[in-house]
């Protein structure tokens, strides 16, 4: 039959080419074509099971980019595509609306479970919601604010008797004029009012809110004429300090490096710098000229203005004074 034993054809012979569906061979075809169209039919659902698993990571990442985002840059982002417009959930303005108004205070204005926080976070800014500040004064004395940037509230320290007579020391020039007599002594009684300024970032986040070494006054101008009302630099015990919402003093960037060739002028001449949503308290005292009492300054303060940094732009944040009337 021109078939070796061992399988093998004999040469010179033709070998068989049946290709029948009862040979073996045809079997051996069938078979193999039966698995080509398997592993078609396989690379298909893996190509399916691949684009899902896609899809399902791109809005994750869409979600967590979401999650660093101030809350004009999430407005933006919204507006760019459906996709982005739907990464953007409730829980990502619920998370804006305590970091920076606090848990406290959106617990109280969330009266509605049906209204969204972002129409609770536009409602809270709207209103300038103070966030928690224990080391407040005794009253609020006005606030204001920079769109997108900055806002700020200014409380007043009110004594028991509602005095402002306290001692402070004299400049240096008058103390040496006053070994002579002119002055009669190294401290004298002035008026004085002890101020609370607390300052918040609720907007930049391309660098940080820097607030320079400056001169704080209030304004107490009339039609007729101009005065400014300015703090006192010449007592060290009313010198202007820096601290947190909680009373305790911070530390500048300069005191940080602990001087040497790392302490710059730039650094010494910053009262603090603030990244997204953090807040510091200037406590500064002013000589309330005219005022005898506490009553006396309120009528006459208008305004009082802090200096702001920002990428390298000076803009003034004014508070305005509200006078007796005022509510935070």
């Amino acid at each position: 039959n021109g078939v070796h034993p061992d399988g093998f054809v004999a040469v010179g012979k033709r070998p068989r080419t049946d290709t029948g569906e009862g040979s073996q061979d045809g079997k051996r075809c069938k078979i193999q074509g039966g698995q080509d169209n398997e592993s078609k039919n396989g690379m298909d659902g893996y190509a399916d099971d691949m684009s899902r698993r896609m899809t399902l990571s791109s809005c994750e990442m869409l979600k967590r980019v979401a999650s660093f985002l101030d809350p004009k840059s999430l407005c933006r982002y919204q507006r760019v595509c459906k996709n982005m417009q739907q990464a953007v959930t409730d829980n990502h303005w619920q998370t804006v609306c305590t970091q920076r108004f606090g848990l406290v205070n959106v617990r109280g204005w969330k009266d509605d479970d049906d209204d969204s926080y972002l129409e609770l976070y536009q409602r809270m800014d709207e209103h300038r919601v103070r966030p928690p500040w224990k080391f407040a004064g005794t009253s609020d004395l006005g606030h204001g604010q920079i769109s997108g940037i900055a806002c700020g509230w200014v409380t007043l320290v009110e004594r028991s008797n509602g005095e402002t007579l306290r001692s402070v020391k004299r400049p240096q020039l008058e103390s040496t004029k006053g070994q002579g007599g002119i002055w009669g002594g190294e401290y004298t009684s002035l008026p004085v009012v002890e101020l609370r300024i607390l300052i918040q970032n609720i907007g930049v986040t391309d660098g940080a809110l820097t607030i320079r070494e400056q001169a704080i006054s209030v304004d107490a101008s009339t039609r007729r004429r101009g005065e400014q009302m300015f703090e006192i630099q010449s007592d060290e015990r009313f010198r202007k300090t820096t601290v947190d919402t909680e009373g305790k003093p911070l530390k500048k960037e300069s005191e940080q490096f602990g001087g040497g060739e790392h302490v710059t002028d730039q650094l010494s001449s910053e009262l603090g710098r603030l990244n997204l949503f953090e807040s510091l308290c200037l406590v500064v005292f002013v000589h309330s000229k005219g005022c005898a009492t506490v009553t006396k300054f309120r009528q006459r303060a208008n305004y009082t203005k802090i200096l702001l940094s920002v990428n390298g732009a000076t803009i003034p944040l004014v508070l305005q004074c509200r006078g007796d009337n005022f509510k935070s």
